[in-house]
């Protein structure tokens, strides 16, 4: 019985920071499966540094695992423990030397707190708009990553600048609700080309607060164009 990387070879250096770790545990006998092959665990030990990053219990599904791990800079040592057997990948994490950036922008309007629509109970801060901005950020970079690589591209993947700056708009809320959705983004982009971190090796991913999903009379939606319509302040468009 061994454990098996699917989507890494042993050692191997990565330049961005979220990786997806996928196996399968393999050579089993039928005892192992009839115990283990519908639901169970293997041990996953992270280590970097000399230190303990991360240290837990890993569901496997049909004795197969995916994990996100984010590692740390420099040699990071991944080791998972099934039933004692183990096996260790090392994956080695660089910053990339790269001048072109994208930068992460949250975009408040000039009347606005600049808290976002959540469920009851969600902190809709903007502090915790930045940590959701900056983690997309990075799951955007990972998925880029490996979609380059099972096409046979190998893991390339943009420069992310995590700090996600905050912009406050000329316009008002009301104002970013009435606009359509091209000359919202428009107006949006003009903003960001003037503000003080606009750089022109720089490109841009922007969010905006007060979008709005609002269902009063709880419709189930039967298509997207149908929730677009439902949503204030929708903007979704890109531009080179």
């Amino acid at each position: 019985m061994k454990i098996k990387f699917w989507s890494f070879s042993n050692p191997t250096t990565v330049n961005f920071p979220v990786i997806i770790l996928k196996g399968c545990v393999e050579n089993y006998t039928q005892e192992v499966w009839d115990v283990a092959g519908s639901k169970s665990f293997l041990i996953l030990h992270h280590q970097s540094c000399g230190e303990v990053k991360r240290y837990e219990e890993v569901a496997l599904q049909g004795l197969q695992f995916k994990i996100l791990i984010r590692l740390q800079p420099g040699e990071n040592i991944l080791t998972l423990d099934f039933l004692g057997v183990k096996d260790s990948l090392h994956v080695f994490y660089h910053e990339p030397d790269n001048e072109y950036t994208v930068k992460l922008v949250y975009l408040i309007p000039s009347d606005h707190d600049g808290s976002f629509q959540g469920p009851d109970g969600c902190d809709c801060s903007i502090e915790s708009a930045q940590l959701r901005i900056s983690l997309a950020g990075e799951l955007l970079q990972t998925i880029l990553a490996e979609t380059l690589w099972e096409e046979g591209f190998g893991r390339k993947s943009f420069n992310l600048d995590t700090n996600v700056h905050i912009l406050k708009l000329k316009l008002s809320t009301e104002e970013c609700w009435k606009m359509g959705k091209e000359t919202l983004w428009e107006s949006i982009a003009r903003e960001i080309m003037q503000s003080p971190f606009k750089h022109k090796q720089s490109k841009y991913l922007a969010f905006l607060s007060c979008t709005k999903y609002s269902n009063p009379g709880k419709i189930q939606p039967e298509s997207f164009a149908q929730v677009v319509k439902m949503t204030k302040g929708y903007v979704a468009l890109g531009g080179g």
